[in-house]
Parts: structure tokens; sequence; C-alpha cells
């Protein structure tokens, strides 16, 4: 099965090579990789035309940001699985994709999804936080898996249908109600850390950006009909026991 992967990225001429290299290391081999940088200036547009040759789709042009870009990627991509590795990330060993391929083969879901940990920005070797998923539960009670560990069938990502890009922070939240609320989808859980993320994103780099955050979850409850005030509060207190 191919997997089509995207990385979007702008102004990171410091972290995008490591995100790369992760890629091309991996020993799955009917990938298709596309990256959507929105209009570098700082250098990382001379990284990514460096490796040219090992990208399968390269576009460089303003967006509206970040799940902007993710939607251009998908929306070029001809994979039978999509996934996506921000700019910074690196997936955890060389065996990642084959992981994924495997899964899919063996067992056809058409969502799959795993851990990840948080590292250091400096010293990806360091571990801050560990996000285990663990098997789906409510909604409703504040549980969501991480965005970047999700890959889905293509046919099931265009179902489920595009980003809101209302949503600059949480778009992915709203994403991933739409898609774990829908009943008709087999969705399983890998038991794995299969991705490193560096700290200091977009969702928690400032007191500012978490009260944004906040706000914009609390709509996405609302607007899919995902639970009440609980499980905002929920969802929030669930970080807690991912702190090492």
């Amino acid at each position: 099965m191919k997997i089509s992967l995207i990385t979007p990225v702008f102004n990171n001429v410091h972290e995008i090579e490591e995100t790369l290299l992760s890629v091309f290391s991996q020993n799955y081999k009917n990938l298709e990789y596309i990256v959507i940088d929105g209009g570098s200036t700082d250098g990382t547009l001379d990284i990514l035309k460096k490796y040219s040759n090992q990208i399968s789709i390269l576009i460089s042009e303003k967006d509206q940001g970040l799940y902007h870009a993710l939607q251009k990627g998908f929306d070029r991509s001809s994979g039978d699985i999509l996934g996506l590795l921000h700019s910074g990330d690196i997936f955890s060993s060389d065996e990642v994709l084959k992981k994924i391929g495997i899964r899919f083969k063996q067992n056809n879901p058409d969502i799959l999804y795993s851990d990840l940990i948080y590292v250091q920005k400096e010293n990806t070797s360091q571990v801050v936080r560990i996000w285990k998923s663990g098997i789906l539960k409510k909604l409703s009670l504040g549980w969501m898996p991480p965005h970047p560990t999700i890959f889905m069938k293509k046919r099931t990502n265009d179902e489920i249908g595009p980003f809101d890009t209302q949503f600059k922070i949480s778009a992915d939240y709203d994403f991933i109600l739409r898609a774990f609320q829908n009943n008709r989808y087999k969705i399983e859980y890998l038991p794995e850390i299969l991705i490193k993320m560096r700290t200091g994103g977009k969702s928690n780099n400032s007191i500012k950006t978490f009260i944004e955050k906040t706000r914009e979850d609390w709509s996405i409850i609302r607007k899919n009909n995902a639970g009440h005030l609980h499980t905002l509060v929920l969802k929030k207190l669930s970080k807690l026991s991912q702190f090492l």
C-alpha cells in the first residue's frame, strides 16, 4: 500500500533537515513524500531544494497557516494511506512506516493511531512528556489521540472532509472528533511510540495561545455535540499524566 506523508513547514531552517532525514531513513519504499512550505525566507527553502530529488512534491508559496498547508498536501496526495510529520518532529525509528503499512495490510483499519513522546527542542533524546493514547475511550470525557500519530485511508480522509480553517490552533481536534465519532469507521490502536515531537509547538508556546486554544476547543466541542464543559476540563487535566 502506498503511504502519502505530508510535512508542512515555515521558517524552520534549524530543524527541517532532521525531519527530512528521518523520513528518508524509513525502510518503507512505497512512499510519497509531500512538503508544503509557506514561503520561507530563512534558508528553509534552500535545504528543501537540496533534497528535492527525494521529495515527491515540493510546494513553496504563501498559505493561510498550518491547517491550510496540511490540506493542500492531503489534496495533492495519491497514496492509499495518509499521514503527517510536522516540521521539527522525527520518527522514533526507521521502522515506523513499515509498521504502519503492515497493520493496514493485515487488519484493514480505516484509521490507525498510536503514541508519541515530547522531547526537548534542543535535545531530542531528552523526553519531557509521554502521550500514551490507550484504547478508544469516550470523547465526551476529553479523550483524544495525538494527531501526528494518526494514519488513515485516503478515502476516509476525503469522507471526513477538510480541516475547518476558522480554527487556527485546534482544527486538528475538530477533525479528530468528526473522524472518531463516526461509528462506520474501523479504528485501531497501535500501542507503540512512533513520533518524537519537539516542545514549543504552536498550541503550547504561550499563555495567550493556551487561552485561545481553550476557546477554540470549547467551540469545537459544541460544534460537534461532543460533550459539555466537563469535556473541556477533562481534556486539559488528561495532559497532567503525560509529564514525567
